[in-house]
């Protein structure tokens, strides 16, 4: 199934249930527990990751919908190699605009954790298709 094209608010819960073995309100009782609010999403994903052995992808499916179900809002910044990418395809850079400030981050999580920069370059090309498929 692709889900690049696909909001992780969007999912059904029973997909988060399959994929990652606990139902969303089962992860945000985990992740309240552990003080998510006050540590961010970016270690949420490495936490869920490091304790929970779920993929980059889920972790980060996961940390969105928390987010979102708890109202948290963080200061999203676009990166500049994002930014420059969606320059040139102005519908995706209309896509991006568009969703949420979760939903923003979802994209540019995986870009910033790229080891290298070519990991970097292809998970700035996925975002940009996927904001053109949507």
């Amino acid at each position: 199934m692709e889900m690049r094209s696909r909001s992780p608010l969007n999912l059904p819960d029973d997909l988060i249930q399959e994929e990652t073995g606990r139902f969303s309100a089962g992860w945000n009782i985990l992740l309240d527990a552990w003080g998510a609010p006050q540590k961010g999403h970016a270690a949420a994903v490495r936490h869920l990751q490091a304790i929970y052995g779920l993929s980059e992808r889920w972790a980060n499916i996961v940390a969105v919908r928390y987010a979102a179900d708890r109202d948290l809002q963080e200061e999203t910044s676009i990166p500049a190699d994002l930014l420059t990418a969606m320059v040139l395809r102005p519908a995706a850079r209309v896509r991006f605009e568009a969703l949420t400030p979760a939903e923003q981050r979802a994209i540019i999580l995986p870009i910033e954790t790229a080891a290298e920069r070519s990991e970097r370059k292809e998970r700035i090309r996925e975002a940009i298709a996927g904001l053109i498929e949507e």
